[in-house]
């Protein structure tokens, strides 16, 4: 064991050894609680290399838990029998965490965009749609699916076409924000709507 091992165990090498491997590397599934199989127990009976995934959880001789991510691979003697097993694992309690957090808040900022009366949409350059929210069909009629393979100007009166794509493209150009796009839109029952909106140029986000 070297020092990593002992400190997530809790157990040092000279009271670990002659114990069970059970007794020191006490591993759960986070989620259900479950004992996880010993994945030397696996190496012995399968003679390969075999991990676990982010979701086990080792509970350390003082109560201590960490998630934890492993992998186990046979050592091959000059017999080529199985002699041993290398058990290699590392704490991934810090990137589980933050793992969990992002889903939350992708869960959260979620429900706010479609709980949302605005439309919220994610345009290419080209006026391609890449995200949409479902506030669209309240306010134009049309569900998500009928949009797909639509362009964002085909829904613009064609009148105030030339206006909005010259608005986004000085937007762009200028990687500026644009605080007023006034137009008027199709509806779906052949009416037509008038719209205001806020646009942000995103082309050179990480996202």
């Amino acid at each position: 064991m070297n020092p990593i091992a002992e400190k997530l165990t809790g157990w040092n090498i000279e009271n670990a050894k002659g114990r069970k491997l059970t007794e020191i590397l006490k591993i759960f599934n986070a989620e259900t609680g479950i004992i996880v199989e010993n994945p030397v127990d696996k190496v012995l009976n399968s003679g390969e290399i075999v991990g676990i995934g982010n979701h086990t959880k080792l509970i350390s001789k003082n109560g201590e838990e960490y998630q934890i991510s492993d992998s186990a691979a046979p050592i091959i003697n000059s017999n080529n029998e199985i002699s041993g097993v290398v058990l290699v694992f590392r704490d991934v309690t810090d990137e589980y965490r933050m793992r969990a957090e992002l889903v939350k808040k992708e869960k959260y900022f979620r429900a706010l965009i479609e709980n949302s009366t605005d439309v919220l949409s994610v345009i290419d350059a080209k006026g391609n749609y890449l995200f949409i929210s479902s506030s669209f069909e309240k306010v134009l009629g049309y569900k998500l699916e009928e949009l797909n393979g639509k362009n964002s100007f085909e829904f613009v009166y064609p009148e105030d076409r030339k206006k909005i794509q010259l608005q986004l493209e000085i937007g762009i150009r200028n990687d500026s924000y644009i605080d007023e796009i006034n137009f008027r839109a199709l509806h779906k029952n052949g009416s037509i709507i008038y719209l205001e909106g806020t646009a942000k140029n995103m082309l050179n986000s990480p996202i």
